[in-house]
């Protein structure tokens, strides 16, 4: 008498040479990414199919197929629950939203270094720092706001935007928490029908789609977020980042006397001038560590991040509120085994 709790598992070995005999002959092989023969599903296979699978067997050239008999047992589905249950506890999507690192010129906006310089020389102090401060605010400082909406764009597009839309696609992170469910699931479904081929469940166990909005929604924080750049920039209005404190770190007036002919009884006549320079590649390194650090201080981490993360727990939660009728009725069959 047949143990109802039997079944056999469909394997592939090393031997395997990718010939493709055995591709068009059953539904449970495929073709893999590297040639060879690779099971489709979770390689269980249908009684009926079992006898087909034998001949497809014996004429592989490799013998590299195999089914290997197994017994479904109470403690492998108990195994399973055990799992799905500690699963259940602990799914976090990964936390890629966090990964900005401030030190990492990923993030830097290429500021551009400007080969205009302040060549001519000035009659006053007053002229020549008026002339920095013109250099200084036309070529850097008017574009604060600029720089740190190009680093807020950057970050959005490396690392937000997989969250914002929900995609079946294989990168997208929803889509892959969901499948890994499912999979987990339809497994022990597909063990239980093996015993209990009569079997009707009382909670769909073949899909999980935990996303409570339409297919295609899109969080409206993540379509505006290069436009909290402001926040950053009032961060960026202190004392420490005026223009005059730019000035006065990255530029120099020197004064000095410039011949203008003879005076009366002979003597020379001179005049006090004055010359500028402008340290630029100071000025661009102190603007990339404070473009960077208002974009993510104060934008993301004060600002977004917090909401951001709300929005992925409520997807988390939703997820473990969907398996746990699933959990609760595998369970109630694990009884009746």
């Amino acid at each position: 008498m047949r143990n109802t709790n039997e079944f056999y598992e469909l394997k592939i070995n090393s031997s395997c040479n990718g010939c493709g005999a055995c591709f068009e002959a059953t539904s449970y092989l495929t073709e893999g990414n590297t040639g060879v023969a690779k099971i489709k599903g979770n390689g269980i296979i249908n009684e009926a199919e079992i006898e087909s699978l034998r001949e497809i067997i014996e004429l592989c050239p490799t013998s590299a197929i195999s089914l290997e008999k197994k017994v479904l047992s109470k403690e492998w589905l108990a195994d399973r629950i055990r799992k799905l249950e500690s699963y259940k506890m602990n799914i976090i999507l990964p936390n890629n939203y966090f990964h900005f690192d401030s030190n990492n010129n990923k993030y830097k906006e290429s500021i551009p270094f400007t080969y205009e310089g302040l060549y001519k020389d000035f009659n006053s102090r007053g002229d020549a720092k008026s002339a920095i401060q013109n250099f200084v605010n036309r070529n850097f400082y008017s574009k604060r706001k600029a720089w740190i909406q190009c680093v807020l764009a950057e970050y959005q597009k490396d690392i937000l935007l997989p969250y914002a839309r929900y995609e079946k696609k294989e990168e997208n992170p929803y889509y892959q928490e969901e499948k890994k469910l499912e999979i987990q699931l339809k497994e022990c479904i597909e063990f239980i029908q093996l015993v209990k081929r009569e079997k009707k469940f009382n909670v769909d166990f073949t899909k999980i789609h935990a996303q409570r909005y339409s297919e295609d929604f899109e969080i409206n924080s993540f379509l505006h977020l290069i436009d909290k750049a402001g926040l950053g920039l009032q961060d960026l209005e202190g004392e420490s980042y005026s223009l005059d404190f730019y000035c006065s770190q990255y530029a120099d007036i020197d004064e000095y006397e410039e011949y203008v002919g003879e005076g009366m009884f002979g003597r020379s006549k001179y005049k006090k001038k004055y010359s500028v320079s402008v340290d630029q590649f100071g000025i661009i390194e102190e603007f990339q560590r404070d473009i960077v650090s208002a974009a993510y201080y104060v934008v993301l981490e004060n600002n977004f991040e917090r909401d951001f993360k709300n929005f992925i727990e409520d997807y988390e939660k939703e997820l473990k509120r969907q398996l746990e009728p699933k959990i609760k009725e595998l369970k109630e069959v694990l009884n009746t085994l």
